[in-house]
């Protein structure tokens, strides 16, 4: 099971002061408004997920269950975008398509 993002929320550490409102959802991506109260942006990004963490301590994570999470700084420009115009962000996640698996290769044994 997938836990999804929150459809509001408030940021915290280094987005402390800024709310988070999900805008438009497509299969593969979300659009946030941004603001600080004072200004707006939009970031449109990738839906990610990862495992649950079950024990931190421990380094357990599910086998099972998963929950979506929100772009770092270090995302944007790789699977998140930032723009000042919501209809750009939509755009931009309108071309998300399923992420590519990797491939394993292997050496044929002659």
């Amino acid at each position: 099971m997938t836990q999804k993002l929150e459809s509001t929320f408030e940021g915290s550490g280094e987005v402390k002061g800024y709310t988070f409102r999900r805008l438009c959802e497509v299969k593969y991506g979300y659009v946030y408004e941004v603001t600080d109260g004072d200004t707006i942006h939009y970031e449109a990004f990738r839906k990610k997920e990862v495992p649950i963490c079950l024990d931190f301590a421990k380094r357990i994570y599910s086998d099972v269950d998963t929950k979506e999470v929100y772009p770092k700084a270090a995302s944007f420009g790789v699977w998140a975008w930032t723009f000042n115009d919501f209809l750009r962000a939509v755009d931009r996640i309108d071309t998300l398509t399923e992420p590519k698996r990797k491939l394993t290769t292997t050496k044929k044994e002659k």
